[in-house]
């Protein structure tokens, strides 16, 4: 049975474009470790921020919020959410905040 070449070179890789795939795949891999370190170091900075935000928050105006936490994302196929339904957050009103004395956006 006869093949066409251009099929077959379809099949066929040259040492060279292996070489070159591994070398691409390797520094993907290498970037997208550095990405999910600098993404664990970001996360832990905002949420450290927003534990600081809601503690003089407390000190300042004696209002007592809950922080907001970033989580990591769930590995995929994991079935979890992103936990965004967890916060406890309860907005003051804008009366009670024109008696402490912060400002009020909106209408």
């Amino acid at each position: 049975m006869w093949v066409p070449s251009s099929f077959v070179k379809l099949f066929t890789n040259s040492f060279e474009e292996l070489a070159t795939a591994k070398a691409e795949r390797d520094s993907y891999r290498d970037e997208l470790a550095k990405s999910n370190i600098l993404n664990d170091w970001l996360r832990m900075q905002v949420n450290s921020l927003q534990m600081e935000r809601a503690e003089l928050l407390k000190v300042a105006y004696n209002i007592k919020v809950s922080a907001p936490q970033i989580s990591k994302a769930p590995a995929v196929g994991d079935g979890g959410s992103m936990g965004i339904e967890n916060l406890d957050f309860e907005d003051i009103g804008d009366e009670m905040a024109k008696r402490l004395g912060l400002p009020i956006y909106g209408n």
